[in-house]
């Protein structure tokens, strides 16, 4: 059995806070959009889907993908945590 390495990387983006990517193998397979404690996640998931999709190309051209979007994306505020598949 191979281990498997995971870790983090930010980016900025314009004037937003900084976008979340989680890595698998070197590998991009999900984005992470925090939010405050107690914030209330519904209704932000369009927010880290468009995260999603402006990954820079060179994280998307080695990404996980599943006809052609990361498989997972988050929304996660400290006292709740939602995905999106």
């Amino acid at each position: 059995m191979t281990a498997s390495r995971s870790a983090r990387r930010l980016w900025r983006r314009g004037t937003a806070g900084p976008i979340t990517c989680s890595y698998v193998g070197k590998r991009a397979v999900c984005v992470i959009e925090a939010k405050p404690m107690g914030t209330p996640l519904s209704g932000v998931e369009w927010q880290s889907a468009k995260y999603a999709q402006g990954l820079p190309a060179e994280v998307l051209r080695r990404a996980l993908t599943v006809d052609g979007q990361l498989p997972f994306i988050f929304e996660a505020s400290g006292s709740e945590t939602h995905l999106t598949d």
